[in-house]
């Protein structure tokens, strides 16, 4: 089985006969050859491409030679590595060094995928672990030896999903150089063979479509290998039975898309596809019949079968699928039965498919339309590209909180421009009674059943669930959230039905698999003993919940707060233009202690005359993950931000619940005001705390204010009369770790930090959310 071994940092490692030996001679010149000899090099013509599946020679043709008689035993050290230009920033570097391995099948399956924001750190590991297993299908190190001169090769086989990725190989001795400059590293392109990989409808929520009904918009999915700047031309067919009843034709029927045409940009492609009316597909339907489709055999041995006259049928289902008209023209090796892709049937049923919670976002897909021009700078046609258009992508939620706006989609079939009627109710009884509808707002009134209009294919409405701070949020907030035990959630689902037919109801999220939660308006912090703090996210918060997981894997629930949100201040007294640019602030007086066991922290002052109370909520969360890890239980709060996230006092910089100051810690642990030079400033408490604030998150992005100050300390000094080494108390100048000197006396603008830490430069990349 092939083996591809990670070398991460690579230019961190040294192999262990490096170590012992530490070579001087270089790699300086490879190149690349076919199986005939003949030279592949570097150029973006087909013949300057790495064939997948082909075997290629990387022959290393020319040293740098730091001592003579040496080279002939470093050959032997030379090993090979590649890294992948275009992934190389979400990889974030890595690379791989090639290892021999046998030669294997290629994947079955893409496993260079791309990835959505919120998942991009666990992509990044599942495309690493992937290139590394399935990236190359064979390699061989080869050593030729003639006249005493050895000569270094590697044979190699890449696979046909690194089609279009520019491969970066080196050879060296020590360690790569990682450089694209150095003739140490060929770069070439891998080209695979010319593949329709994959082929499928898709909804306008993301899910493959097994069957759509007229007159709405639905997304043909394709993806490509070997096929870059080619240009598809996609037919569209109707499966005719096999055998055909008479009057039925003998061949599949052609639909028309007018707009079939597809340039192969990049691998993958999301093509609009506009269904059109029963109309547009009258001659397909003209040869199908309800119970032949049903029953063929019946038409064919029922001799006095009479079809209806086609003015009195209605139009049948149909079975299309996609064909590549112009396959064999672009190399795509298919036989004509095989040319069948994306089956999806189109039925006439009226039909409510699926009822769901979701947000609703912008994306951009191929239209259903022409080919654009491409012009140069004179206006001449110098090619041609894919027209784009952005459609609404409905992304499926599990869970909302109350006072969320939320949108609620349901997909239907053949009932465009009428209405349906919904309502929500719970699985287990909390919020309302047994049986009851949710009553949920619209427009600023309560309702129990929600009204909304289906258009292509559709139907959207935007409803709250409960406006904050009214007297239903209050009662349903104890009920989620009491003041003892859990948060709780209440499962819901959701009936549906045509507002003109009362009788037959559709119900959706009513399976386990399939459920949705709503739970109250709270964010929870978990905050790890080894750094980490991981959160739970919801919009619209009212409150969060911090607690404490010990290093026994313990859970300390330290407390809840209140949050709100307000507008983020650019500066002081001067608040941002942009639309939705808002900050998160919790009020830090809603916590003040905690004991238990070995965990345990507290706030012995409150120093602030302007109310600065009001701190960014996962600022507080690494404040008290520091406080937790130094048991640091005398602190004196001077303040961050008021309640709309300006600063106030003196201070210029203490805006958005971003920034704060703390006094020093004092030995007499009770939060009085500590300067830097008093008797009772303990320095080995507050440099452990200054660390611990570092390890959950402050000073990162940018390093903590304190001031320069002396400091007696006892230290080893020669004495110069006897010459003797004698300890000796002297004056230090000393700076808190991770702490920057602030301090300014004259001029316009003063400021000192001799009595108080200033708190900045949190990094917020630290907490996880989940």
């Amino acid at each position: 089985m092939i083996t591809i071994s990670e070398t991460g940092n690579l230019s961190n490692q040294v192999t262990t006969a490096a170590l012992k030996n530490p070579a001087t001679n270089k790699v300086k010149t490879i190149k690349v050859f076919d199986t005939e000899a003949n030279e592949v090099k570097y150029g973006s013509k087909e013949e300057n491409k790495l064939k997948s599946g082909t075997e290629y020679i990387f022959e290393v043709k020319e040293y740098t030679v730091a001592k003579a008689g040496t080279l002939e035993a470093d050959k032997e050290n030379v090993k090979w590595c590649f890294w992948l230009d275009k992934t190389q920033d979400k990889l974030s570097g890595k690379n791989f060094e090639i290892k021999e391995t046998p030669e294997k099948e290629d994947a079955q399956e893409d496993f260079l995928l791309t990835s959505k924001a919120e998942e991009e750190a666990k992509q990044k590991e599942e495309d690493y672990k992937s290139i590394n297993e399935k990236g190359i299908l064979y390699a061989e190190y080869i050593t030729e030896e003639k006249d005493g001169v050895k000569t270094i090769k590697l044979k190699v086989k890449f696979s046909k999903w690194l089609d279009g990725e520019r491969i970066k190989t080196e050879a060296y001795i020590d360690k790569p150089t990682l450089s694209s400059s150095n003739n140490s590293v060929a770069t070439r392109s891998v080209l695979a063979e010319p593949e329709i990989a994959e082929v499928y409808w898709m909804s306008a929520d993301g899910e493959r479509l097994e069957e759509t009904g007229y007159s709405e918009d639905i997304y043909l999915y394709i993806k490509t290998l070997g096929l870059i700047g080619k240009t598809l031309d996609t037919n569209i067919y109707d499966k005719d039975l096999t055998p055909n009843p008479a009057p039925m034709t003998t061949s599949d029927d052609y639909a028309d898309w007018k707009e079939n045409k597809l340039k192969i940009e990049e691998r993958d492609h999301i093509k609009q596809f506009k269904v059109g009316n029963k109309e547009t597909y009258k001659d397909a339907s003209s040869d199908e019949k309800t119970d032949e489709q049903q029953d063929p055999y019946k038409a064919i041995f029922d001799f006095a079968y009479v079809a209806e006259s086609p003015e009195k049928q209605d139009p049948y289902e149909l079975e299309l699928y996609v064909t590549i008209a112009n396959a064999k023209d672009i190399g795509i090796e298919i036989s004509d039965g095989q040319n069948k892709f994306g089956n999806i049937k189109l039925t006439p049923k009226e039909t409510i498919k699926d009822a769901f919670f979701a947000k609703v976002e912008k994306e951009e897909v191929v239209a259903d339309g022409p080919l654009a021009d491409v012009k140069n700078k004179k206006g001449k046609k110098v090619g041609e590209k894919n027209p784009t258009t952005k459609v609404d992508h409905y992304e499926k939620l599990e869970d909302a909180v109350i006072g969320q706006k939320i949108k609620l989609v349901v997909e239907c079939d053949n009932i465009n421009d009428k209405e349906v009627v919904l309502k929500l109710f719970e699985k287990e009884p909390l919020l309302v009674a047994k049986d009851e509808p949710i009553p949920v707002l619209q427009d600023g009134k309560e309702i129990t059943e929600i009204i909304a209009k289906v258009e292509n294919g559709y139907a959207v409405a935007e409803v709250e669930l409960q406006k904050v701070d009214s007297s239903k949020y209050n009662d349903w907030d104890k009920k989620l959230d009491p003041d003892k035990g859990e948060l709780k959630q209440v499962e819901v689902f959701v009936k549906v039905r045509e507002k003109e037919n009362e009788v037959t109801e559709s119900i959706f999220l009513n399976e386990n698999d399939k459920s949705f939660k709503i739970g109250a308006a709270v964010i929870v912090y978990s905050i790890i003993y080894d750094g980490k703090i991981e959160k739970k996210v919801c919009d619209n918060p009212a409150k969060a919940k911090y607690t404490y997981i010990d290093k026994t894997n313990k859970t300390h629930v330290l407390g809840k707060t209140k949050v709100h949100s307000t507008k983020r201040h650019r500066k002081k007294n001067l608040l941002s233009t942009k639309k939705d640019d808002d900050v998160l602030l919790t009020y830090s007086k809603d916590i003040k202690n905690y004991t238990l066991g070995d965990v345990k922290f507290g706030f012995s002052t409150w120093n602030s005359s302007s109310g600065r109370w009001y701190i960014n909520p996962d600022c507080f969360a690494g404040l008290i993950g520091a406080m937790i890890e130094e048991s640091v239980v005398d602190l004196g709060f001077n303040g961050f931000s008021i309640k709309n996230g300006n600063t106030a006092g003196g201070s210029s910089s203490h805006i958005n619940g971003e920034k704060g100051d703390l006094r020093y810690l004092s030995t007499n642990e009770n939060g009085e005001r500590t300067y830097l030079q008093d008797f009772h400033f303990d320095y080995d408490r507050q440099v452990k705390f200054n660390n611990a604030l570092y390890k959950f998150g402050w000073g990162r992005s940018g390093k903590m204010y304190s001031e320069n100050f002396d400091r007696k300390v006892m230290q080893e000094v020669t004495n110069p009369t006897t010459k003797k080494k004698e300890m000796k108390e002297v004056t230090v100048s000393t700076l808190l770790p991770h702490t920057k000197h602030m301090k300014k006396t004259t001029g316009t603008v003063k400021y000192r930090h001799h009595h108080h830490l200033h708190l900045t430069g949190f990094d917020h990349s630290k907490i996880i959310s989940k």
